[in-house]
């Protein structure tokens, strides 16, 4: 996962680990789930996946995040147990919730200082948890990890513009004590059609007013925004989350859709990157770039961009290498080679598909077109 990384051009690299909370006793224990498969990765084996990091030449941001027991979230995200993104969520007894929450937070802490980690988000989407009758627990949170910890704080919050309720960036009181904004970003691009152009996606980002609403977060905090989540999933429909929820992903009646993923990501570098890209953005991390070896995470209709046209787009972008020009669709020949070869990511953009841009139709279709050339002539 990490050499993968580098291949596309990342300098850095978020690493996590999911655990389980008891919202009555803050409780924390390993999430166990499918398969008896364990999302909650040990301390030494989030260590030995620094060191490799570091060693690559990348930059860490270590996010670990709690999901708690809520039934309800099944029709959301497929699994009874989520983030507690549900502000309905009751914790009988903050008290004993935030010393758990605490005591969680300061492992995570310890491990940053001790690998001198330059980034610790000290918490993700946690809604129920964040409102402000809570701001006093999060202070004294924060500054117990700022005795253990020596580098620079963020928190992961959920953020929407076109449901206020569930954008948790706006009721955070907290942000004073922290380096960074952290938005996790998922829009709902409602386009009408199920697989969205990159125009439309590029439309919808300037009518929802994503610049706007985030620019004005800065100003209000004073404080630069990294975006700590954002991505799409892979398949049909995913870009109207609204209507075609994440729960939808790995059922075996869900159609993947490749298209719909890419036309996001080059959607998303239109909007944010290069010059387009504000003076208050500090940078983004991606969600995310499982491969098929992590059972229980990696699926092909899932937000992984791993081996996936979407991943060309964000080398594209990393690299400043643009994967679909004729320069790097061009292959010579001579007396002692006289064979091509192709290979899977080799491919004809189609510019002229009104439904599919040409930036998703490498590595899916295999259509190439050749024109070939004989001692200089065709």
């Amino acid at each position: 996962m990490l050499s993968w990384a580098v291949d596309l051009g990342a300098n850095s690299v978020g690493l996590g680990s999911a655990s389980i909370i008891d919202l009555s006793t803050g409780a924390v224990k390993e999430w166990v789930g499918e398969e008896d498969y364990n999302r909650t990765a040990s301390s030494a084996s989030v260590g030995e996946a620094i060191a490799d990091a570091e060693a690559k030449g990348l930059d860490v941001f270590l996010k670990p995040q709690i999901h708690a027991l809520n039934p309800e979230s099944y029709q959301y995200t497929g699994s009874d147990y989520s983030n507690l993104t549900d502000r309905n969520l009751a914790i009988s007894d903050p008290t004993a919730f935030f010393a758990g929450y605490q005591r969680y937070i300061s492992q995570w802490a310890t491990l940053a200082e001790q690998y001198h980690i330059p980034l610790l988000s000290i918490g993700n989407e946690m809604l129920a948890a964040t409102k402000p009758e809570y701001t006093a627990y999060w202070d004294d949170i924060i500054a117990s990890v700022r005795v253990l910890y020596g580098g620079k704080l963020t928190y992961a919050a959920l953020t929407d513009v076109q449901y206020p309720l569930n954008s948790e960036v706006l009721q955070i009181q907290f942000w004073d004590k922290l380096d960074y904004v952290g938005v996790d970003m998922y829009p709902d691009f409602p386009t009408g059609t199920i697989t969205p152009t990159v125009a439309q996606l590029d439309s919808v980002w300037v009518t929802q007013g994503w610049k706007r609403y985030l620019a004005d977060i800065a100003a209000s905090t004073g404080k630069q925004i990294i975006f700590t989540e954002t991505g799409s999933p892979s398949f049909v429909g995913a870009a109207n989350r609204s209507i075609y929820t994440d729960a939808l992903i790995g059922k075996a009646d869900t159609q993947t859709d490749m298209v719909t993923q890419a036309n996001w990501y080059q959607s998303f570098m239109d909007t944010w990157a290069g010059s387009m890209k504000p003076d208050w953005l500090v940078g983004t991390f991606f969600w995310n770039n499982d491969p098929p070896e992590f059972p229980g995470l990696y699926d092909v209709t899932g937000y992984t961009i791993f081996d996936k046209p979407a991943a060309i787009v964000v080398t594209s972008a990393f690299d400043a290498i643009n994967f679909l020009a004729v320069s790097q669709n061009s292959f010579t020949g001579s007396a002692g080679n006289d064979r091509i070869k192709l290979y899977g990511n080799a491919g004809q953009a189609k510019s002229t598909d009104t439904v599919h841009d040409a930036t998703v139709i490498r590595a899916q279709t295999f259509t190439p077109t050749f024109v070939i050339m004989r001692y200089g002539a065709q």
